[in-house]
């Protein structure tokens, strides 16, 4: 049986490709990256080992017990034993506000064809394509629409204290060939985007922006031609990107899980600030805010 591995552990991971992490990889089912930032040091550990001991001979290069360092360790096995040892180290569990990376995600099987994955969509899902298409709605690649795509999701960002996008970071993992735009087009301009990840034999939907509110189903179209697209390039999988909540009442899970994926469990992350870090994120939280006020 084929299994979904976290897009986190593929070799050209975004974080160390083109987010500035620096990826020391001592064991095939660890990961760690480590960045700097002035004078802080930041370190990320990503782990497909539910044994202690299997971590211990690593533990001085994950180690950065500083007030300048953070760490956070994301243990995708979600392992008792493992959050123990964390435990004994000083590092705490992180809620799904503080953590790095998702507490789960959807990902839906590429290896059906297109009228077996069309099957899989919950009715609502089809309802709303077929809706979308009615009303002459059509998704193109657009790589040249990356300005457009930058502005209508930072201004979302602003509005909800996000990290804003950079577009030139953008351009270069579409011109890599790691990462595709694709665009509703509404009466011959672009409406809503959507930017992939991807490498290896998975596609990741990393972040969605749309520039209207309207309700004509363009989103579930959207989605759903990637999919496709993705499919048709040879990848086997399509990770719909992070779930905060599997509550039924959740309208981001009710969305994604219209399209047939499962549910994937990304287990558990721990962490531990620097008292220096901790100060300077809150003074640029601070500022960001008096900035969109």
């Amino acid at each position: 049986m084929v299994v979904y591995r976290s897009i986190f552990m593929a070799p050209e991971w975004m974080h160390v490709r083109f987010l500035g992490w620096h990826d020391h990889w001592p064991d095939p089912r660890l990961r760690v990256m480590t960045q700097r930032r002035g004078g802080m040091r930041r370190a990320l550990v990503v782990s497909e080992l539910d044994d202690p001991a299997a971590i211990v001979p690593h533990w001085r290069c994950i180690h950065a017990a500083s007030p300048f360092a953070e760490l956070r360790f994301h243990d995708l096995t979600g392992s008792p034993r493992v959050a123990h040892w964390l435990g004994e180290r000083g590092l705490a569990r992180l809620d799904a506000r503080e953590r790095m990376l998702n507490v789960s995600t959807l990902v839906i099987d590429l290896a059906h064809d297109e009228p077996a994955l069309l099957a899989r969509l919950s009715s609502d899902t089809r309802r709303n394509i077929k809706r979308a298409e009615a009303a002459g709605i059509t998704v193109v690649e657009a790589p040249t629409q990356v300005a457009a795509f930058v502005t209508s999701f930072n201004a979302m960002a602003a509005e909800r204290g996000l990290q804003a996008l950079v577009a030139a970071r953008i351009e270069a993992m579409i011109a890599s060939g790691h990462s595709r735009l694709f665009a509703t087009i509404v009466e011959n301009a672009p409406r809503s985007f959507l930017l992939s990840y991807e490498t290896g034999d998975t596609a990741l939907i990393a972040t969605t922006a749309t520039a209207g509110r309207e309700r004509d189903g363009g989103g579930h179209l959207l989605h759903w031609r990637a999919m496709c697209a993705f499919r048709a390039s040879g990848r086997r999988w399509c990770d719909m990107g992070g779930i905060v909540s599997t509550d039924p009442h959740d309208g981001i899970f009710q969305f994604k899980r219209g399209f047939g994926g499962a549910v994937v469990d990304l287990g558990q992350e721990y962490g531990r600030t620097g008292v220096a870090v901790h100060a300077a994120r809150a003074l640029r939280q601070r500022l960001r805010r008096s900035r969109t006020a």
